[in-house]
């Protein structure tokens, strides 16, 4: 948590492949080691094996979440996007992505939905993004539930697949980010 150690901390210390890299101001620090995280880091999901906790209709399926970046750290106010990766199994009408975001904790803390797309046919995989305009979210660490499904939170929804606990990601505070 990288917010954390910006404020908690007078001094910090990086490691790297088990030995001392860096000792010093926590915001240098930070930097070290955000510096070698892009380079070591991937922001990529292969999900299409994991284990679903619901389950959807089966229509289309959830292969790899990601986001438009190789560090998963965002700014305080900074927009989130991130891009799935989809197959449809059966040809579907229509496709939309909902996005919930958990605290560290598991606490869901909101959900916002795609505009609905057109459909796919049957084995037609496609990328589809959802994107949140800012974070303004406390510091901290967070992940997502993602499904994929046609309707919203003003219509009756119907979810082609889920996949839960994923996209973990960083806010930084406003002073530090």
């Amino acid at each position: 948590n990288m917010s954390a150690v910006m404020q908690l901390t007078q001094r910090a210390i990086v490691l790297s492949g088990g030995r001392v890299d860096f000792i010093g101001l926590p915001a240098e620090a930070v930097e070290k080691y955000t510096q070698g995280a892009k380079t070591n880091a991937t922001t990529v999901f292969e999900v299409r094996a994991s284990n679903r906790i619901f389950r959807g209709t089966d229509e289309a399926r959830i292969l790899s979440l990601r986001f438009d970046r190789s560090l998963a750290h965002f700014k305080y106010r900074e927009p989130l996007k991130s891009i799935i990766r989809v197959r449809a199994e059966k040809t579907i009408d229509k496709i939309r992505v909902a996005l919930t975001v958990h605290q560290a904790g598991g606490v869901a803390i909101g959900t916002c939905f795609s505009p609905e797309l057109d459909g796919l046919r049957a084995g037609e995989e496609r990328e589809l993004e959802i994107s949140l305009p800012f974070l303004s979210f406390a510091p901290g660490s967070y992940s997502c539930g993602v499904g994929i499904g046609r309707g919203n939170n003003r219509t009756s929804i119907v979810n082609y697949d889920m996949v839960s606990n994923t996209l973990f990601f960083e806010v930084g505070s406003e002073e530090t980010s």
